[in-house]
């Protein structure tokens, strides 16, 4: 079988249409032997949980705009398994980042964003699935560890004072 991928406005109608007629001689004329190949797939909802599945909340408090960059908290995670996952199981934070920093997620506040980090400080990219085991500093899956997440601010912008939210979601992942 022959397949085009056709982009909007790559051929003509008339085009397309002579390019298949060719396309269908060619096959009828070189006879390649062909078999059918069938694959089945089965996709499971991966049995590991983050913290029972709950929401969780990462309150900073009151913290100066002087101060924005040197104020972290600890977010404590749980992970639980209905079964022994069957690969490696990763994390991955879902979300949007900010236009100042591609590894900063956006909050409602101009110039605002928050970083995470796993095991010794090393920064977590957004939309990037990270093995849990190496992100606890364990080789095993973990029950409990912490992720940090630690404010950032564009350097050149005034940061107004009041309050911000952002979310992102924890997505797990068995490979």
């Amino acid at each position: 079988m022959t397949k085009f991928f056709i982009k909007h406005g790559l051929f003509k109608p008339a085009a397309l249409v002579m390019m298949l007629m060719l396309s269908q001689l060619t096959l009828a004329a070189t006879s390649i032997p062909s078999a059918t190949v069938k694959v089945t797939v089965k996709i499971q909802e991966v049995p590991c949980h983050v913290n029972n599945n709950d929401d969780i909340n990462v309150e900073f408090g009151a913290v100066l705009s002087s101060q924005i960059d040197s104020a972290s908290k600890d977010i404590p995670l749980a992970i639980t398994c209905d079964n022994i996952p069957a690969g490696v199981v990763e994390l991955k934070i879902v979300g949007d980042a900010t236009s100042f920093d591609s590894t900063a997620l956006i909050t409602d506040v101009n110039n605002v964003g928050i970083k995470f980090y796993g095991v010794g400080n090393n920064s977590l990219r957004l939309n990037e699935a990270y093995s849990v085991a190496e992100l606890s500093g364990s080789k095993l899956l973990p029950e409990n560890f912490n992720l940090v997440a630690r404010l950032t601010k564009n350097n050149d912008a005034k940061i107004a004072g009041g309050e911000f939210n952002s979310s992102a979601t924890l997505m797990l992942i068995t490979i």
